[in-house]
């Protein structure tokens, strides 16, 4: 939290084939991180990133369900310009780009900003 403040820094993903998702890569401009490449395989996950986008994305492999979550159904996130491109990379309908700057969860009972859920 020193460093990088409040926020979402993290987007953990289900892939039902993980080496397939890494194998649709390296059209997408997501760059694996460096952990991944020194065991992450083996751990069944992948971590991605991409400098200038707010979180680090963690890709699963595992049964992934057409329903979506009881509560968040989405989260856009506060992106421009090339950042804006990642999203569909990733396979993820349920992200996307805000329209404003603030990164908003979309939930069963209608958006709610992340910030309103760290306020203490």
């Amino acid at each position: 939290m020193s460093r990088r403040g409040p926020g979402l820094h993290h987007l953990g993903l289900l892939a039902a084939d993980l080496s397939a998702f890494a194998a649709s890569l390296p059209a997408s401009g997501w760059f694996v991180h460096p952990f991944s490449l020194r065991g992450g395989a083996k751990l069944g996950d992948l971590w991605l990133f991409r400098p200038g986008f707010p979180a680090l994305v963690e890709v699963f492999q595992g049964a992934v369900s057409e329903e979506p979550p009881a509560l968040i159904q989405g989260v856009e996130l506060p992106l421009s310009g090339r950042l804006r491109t990642l999203l569909p990379g990733l396979g993820c309908q349920a992200l996307l780009p805000a329209a404003g700057r603030k990164t908003i969860l979309q939930t069963t009972d209608g958006p709610v900003p992340i910030a309103a859920l760290l306020r203490v």
